[in-house]
């Protein structure tokens, strides 16, 4: 993928998983891990500049996280939500790094072809946000410019980032994608076992597997 210009990804992976009741990503999915198809899915649409922010049992995470050449970013007070590991994310990021994808480490159902084109996209139109849209419906992982990251370093989260990126919708754009993956995430083991045992494709339709909306900031991470 060649768009003129340098992206980066975020990955958040920092919480405690607690609706889970176990670590969500180092979790088994397909012949990997959770975090593990993330990752491969960034790697697959061209994104080689990866940095993860780990918090929660991140002895553990981190090594597997350094085997694949990822980058990461230790978030000391992961415990006061996610927000506090989307501003320890932004604010690590290499100068480098014109606009940065943000996927939470529990979604490894996005597929390389949407972070493609929401990337292409980005090279024509240079949006400060570009989303993918499915059903009406916009999900994961946003594609944010770095003429936002000042905003998001220097607001105090109320709202989550969510709140943060509301401001700027006017300059947002839309990527209508098919991958149901940009709304699929792992909260529950009902929702682990039921995308463990029907992997992710842009075809495959899952009843039960709620929406996971951009982050309000309000939860202890991914």
């Amino acid at each position: 993928m060649r768009t003129g210009r340098h992206l980066g990804a975020l990955v958040l992976a920092a919480g405690y998983s607690s609706r889970m009741g176990q670590f969500k990503p180092l979790l088994p999915f397909g012949s990997s891990t959770v975090i593990g198809n993330v990752i491969e899915s960034l790697r697959a649409a061209g994104i080689d500049d990866i940095t993860a922010v780990v918090g929660h049992r991140a002895n553990e995470l981190q090594p597997l996280l350094e085997d694949l050449r990822v980058h990461c970013v230790l978030n000391p007070v992961y415990g006061q939500g996610m927000y506090s590991s989307v501003v320890a994310g932004f604010r690590s990021l290499p100068r480098r790094v014109e606009a940065c994808f943000l996927l939470p480490g529990d979604m490894p159902g996005v597929q390389p072809d949407t972070i493609r084109m929401i990337a292409e996209d980005y090279a024509i139109n240079r949006a400060s946000i570009t989303y993918p849209v499915l059903g009406g419906r916009r999900g994961h992982p946003p594609l944010i410019s770095r003429a936002l990251f000042p905003a998001i370093l220097s607001t105090e989260g109320a709202g989550g980032l969510r709140a943060v990126l509301a401001g700027y919708d006017s300059a947002a754009r839309n990527v209508e994608v098919g991958d149901q993956g940009i709304h699929w995430d792992l909260d529950t083991p009902e929702q682990y076992s039921e995308l463990s045992a029907r992997r992710p494709s842009k075809e495959l339709a899952l009843p039960g597997v709620p929406y996971a909306p951009i982050d309000t900031g309000k939860g202890n991470g991914s």
